[in-house]
């Protein structure tokens, strides 16, 4: 995010479409809680972004430079890329809300422990037992993780048709097999986390 903006304010160009979307992120660096909603936004936006992508790439009017990059970053956009975004975005979530109650003026040394223990229990539930990848029933799309709104988004999204290429956001067979391996990096992941907030 903050890479995309400094090329903005130095005059940089993005695709007429990304520019007005980024400007709707609302991130700012020194305000480091402003990292949450701007990742969930982006989860959000992806079917968009691969809509303008996918447009730019076939566009014939476009330099062949731009195309190609378009291209590039259609074909990245799969189940392994949109599970990262989704589980980081739930992973910043989680830690921020934890680092909250320590960020207040009058916050209770005696439920430190007691905190401390339940962060690492829904740790543990949510991202080594994979519940962050079930959908609560009878919950609003807004009370659901970021995680499994994103999967939602990327299978509800159609295939992109550039040129003679076919761009699936979501391929069945192949995003089960992604989805077991980047689950299990994650795992990895909260052991760290947890290690070191000890």
């Amino acid at each position: 995010m903050e890479t995309i903006q400094r090329e903005l304010r130095q005059g940089g160009r993005l695709f007429g479409t990304l520019n007005c979307v980024m400007k709707h992120f609302a991130f700012a660096a020194h305000r480091w809680e402003s990292a949450d909603t701007p990742k969930r936004r982006f989860c959000l936006l992806l079917g968009p972004i691969m809509l303008a992508l996918a447009a730019r790439a076939a566009d014939v009017r476009t330099k062949p430079v731009d195309r190609q990059q378009a291209l590039v970053c259609l074909a990245s956009m799969r189940p392994d890329f949109f599970l990262k975004v989704g589980l980081s975005a739930d992973f910043n979530a989680e830690i921020l809300s934890f680092i909250r109650f320590f960020d207040q003026g009058d916050s209770d040394p005696a439920l430190m422990r007691r905190r401390h223990f339940a962060f690492a229990k829904r740790m543990r539930a949510l991202f080594c037992e994979s519940e962050i990848l079930k959908e609560l029933p009878d919950r609003p799309l807004d009370q659901q993780s970021t995680t499994v709104l994103v999967i939602k988004n990327a299978q509800s999204l159609p295939p992109f048709y550039v040129d003679s290429r076919v761009f699936t956001p979501w391929p069945e067979g192949k995003a089960t097999i992604q989805a077991k391996e980047i689950m299990e990096s994650s795992q990895a992941v909260v052991d760290v986390c947890l290690e070191r907030i000890k």
